[in-house]
Formats: C-alpha cells, sequence, structure tokens
C-alpha cells in the first residue's frame, strides 16, 4: 500500500470511528455479507452506532475486513453493515 492510500485509509476509519457510539476495546472477528461482492467476508468489527449515515434503519457494525475488487488487487473495506447481517466464527 502506497503512503497515500494509508493516509487515506487512515483518515476514512478516523471518520468512521467518530461515529461509533460503543466501541470495541478490540476489534471483534466477524463474518459478514457483503452484498457489494454477493458473498460473506471476514472481516473485523470496531462497534455499532445507531443510524451511523443517516439511514434510520436502526443498529449498524462499524467493519473492516480485505477485500479483492479485481483479480489480484485488494484493497482494505470499511462499512457499515445492519446487525442482521453479521455473525460471528
Amino acid at each position: 500500500m502506497t503512503v497515500a492510500l494509508a493516509q487515506r485509509f487512515d483518515d476514512r476509519l478516523a471518520e468512521e470511528l467518530r461515529k461509533v457510539e460503543q466501541r470495541r476495546e478490540r476489534p471483534v472477528p466477524v463474518w459478514f455479507w457483503l452484498s457489494i461482492d454477493s458473498r460473506e467476508a471476514a472481516g473485523e468489527l470496531h462497534g455499532w452506532a445507531s443510524n451511523p449515515n443517516g439511514a434510520e434503519d436502526g443498529w449498524r457494525g462499524l467493519v473492516v475486513a480485505p477485500r479483492e475488487y479485481a483479480a489480484g488487487f485488494w484493497t482494505t473495506w470499511v462499512g457499515w453493515v445492519r446487525q442482521e447481517d453479521l455473525r460471528q466464527p
């Protein structure tokens, strides 16, 4: 990961962490449904917030996970996942 990409990731994660209402002391491993890929993926739950993006659809967990967006190209995904789409391994 280049320095610029790493900085953008750190900034994005910090921005989303400010929305967290119930933060986990250490991130918790989870499986979650990643709708953009239509599959389940592994990641880390950093905390919970009620309606973090104003959708008024209940509690969502802040998840960070590796994601292959094209064959052989990986990025670190940061996003909010509905509680019913999360499970512990």
